[in-house]
């Protein structure tokens, strides 16, 4: 790394850290935003509520949280984009939860050094700031390493910590026994280093937005072979076919610097790497190019439909129960579910149907009952409950919730009867 990229990743630190600046502290109001709309990154008015907080019991309830995101991380929805700037190498990393950011990450990377700096907030409000610059004096060493933990409580720095260690070999830069320095009483102007972090963080997020680089966690299946697919979850990128997990791949998109076209590449444990181009991806769509070839391929969204099962499956005869998604389409024998009054269900799932096989069955009371069916990968759960009875026939009302995965992708309100 030249001296000028070096000298600005020092002056940036010393800036952000906040050495001895002059001003005066502006207070601000926090306000709610909608998670469409611009993120929270403001601060409080919050003096006079500080003070009846014990700052360490505030330092815990930071630890928490922080821990908190770090423990989902791999479940979350990202976003990513890497790009050049002034000669160094910078990546993005934003990841969210319910499509609200948690945690973002700046990484730039340069010939001699790297600065990172990763930002945690809380209902849209910054909470902690966690920053690390590596830097060498050449290829040989000394290696340097500093690091800053910066707590905030509404908007307010209640708490600076600092670590730096410099060695001659870089096998022996271990920071985890080096203690924590406090240096938050050396800090004069600490609202001016919140509003720093917040000003960068809310640029990084809104860089993330306007990239096309939300991955849309999901199932997609390919319009050349209904049997072959895309699945995208935790970070993952899965290839299957009929149902078959086939290969699971590490996942980046970039952007191009020139042609500002997307690339997407997967890599996995086994040192295989695939490179496409992105020529669309939206809420339905995903259209790819692999590179080597230069083929398209095409890929709809999977959603998740009940269709009218009908020819009725010949396991079901005698006592049975059937539902529909209304007493109307009850009336018409559009039946969403089948099931033979034991141990077997079947339902019309993307126009396949599926057997299902009882796994519990809870009465809740008298006229209540829930029971959970499980198939494959798929866990329905039947609540119903007795709205009348004719002769030998008991009509019920309820909800048919069906989870892919553990997660819920459909909820829909049923009305049917059981009956010999």
């Amino acid at each position: 790394m030249n001296k000028v990229i070096i000298a600005k990743i020092f002056l940036f630190t010393l800036t952000v850290i906040g050495i001895y600046s002059c001003g005066v502290e502006v207070k601000k109001t926090v306000k709610s935003l909608a998670p469409s709309e611009e993120v929270i990154l403001t601060k409080e008015e919050s003096d006079t509520e500080l003070q009846e907080f014990n700052v360490d019991d505030l330092i815990r309830e930071i630890k928490t949280n922080f821990q908190s995101i770090e423990s989902k991380l791999p479940s979350l929805v990202s976003k990513g984009l890497i790009e050049e700037e002034s000669g160094a190498s910078v990546e993005l990393k934003g990841y969210y939860q319910e499509n609200n950011p948690v945690k973002i990450v700046r990484s730039q990377t340069s010939e001699h050094g790297a600065l990172t700096t990763s930002y945690y907030l809380k209902d849209g409000v910054i909470f902690f700031v966690y920053k690390e610059l590596f830097s060498e004096a050449s290829v040989n060493g000394p290696f340097t390493i500093d690091e800053g933990r910066f707590y905030i409580n509404n908007g307010e720095l209640i708490r600076a910590l600092k670590k730096e260690k410099t060695v001659k070999e870089i096998k022996k830069m271990s920071m985890s026994t080096l203690p924590n320095i406090d240096i938050t009483e050396e800090l004069e102007n600490k609202s001016r280093i919140v509003d720093a972090f917040i000003s960068e963080c809310k640029s990084h997020i809104k860089q993330l937005s306007d990239k096309n680089t939300f991955v849309k966690e999901g199932r997609w299946i390919s319009e050349d072979d209904y049997n072959s697919g895309i699945e995208i979850k935790n970070n993952k990128w899965i290839l299957f076919y009929k149902g078959d997990e086939l290969s699971i791949y590490d996942y980046k998109i970039t952007t191009d610097v020139d042609s500002k076209v997307q690339q997407l590449s997967l890599t996995n444990n086994d040192s295989e790497a695939m490179e496409y181009s992105i020529l669309e991806w939206n809420n339905d769509f995903l259209q790819l190019s692999y590179l080597p070839r230069g083929n398209t391929l095409r890929y709809k969204r999977e959603k998740i439909q009940l269709g009218s099962i009908e020819n009725i499956p010949s396991e079901i005869d005698g006592c049975s129960c059937y539902y529909s998604s209304s007493e109307k389409e009850f009336k018409r024998n559009n039946y969403l579910y089948i099931d033979n009054y034991e141990n077997i269900a079947f339902v019309m799932i993307n126009k396949t149907i599926s057997k299902f096989e009882r796994v519990t069955t809870e009465n809740i009371s008298e006229k209540n009952e829930v029971a959970i069916w499980k198939h494959m990968n798929y866990e329905l759960r039947l609540e119903t409950q007795q709205v009348s009875q004719i002769d030998e026939t008991w009509q019920q009302s309820g909800k048919l919730l069906l989870k892919f995965k553990g997660e819920l992708v459909l909820e829909k309100d049923i009305y049917g009867e059981c009956g010999c």
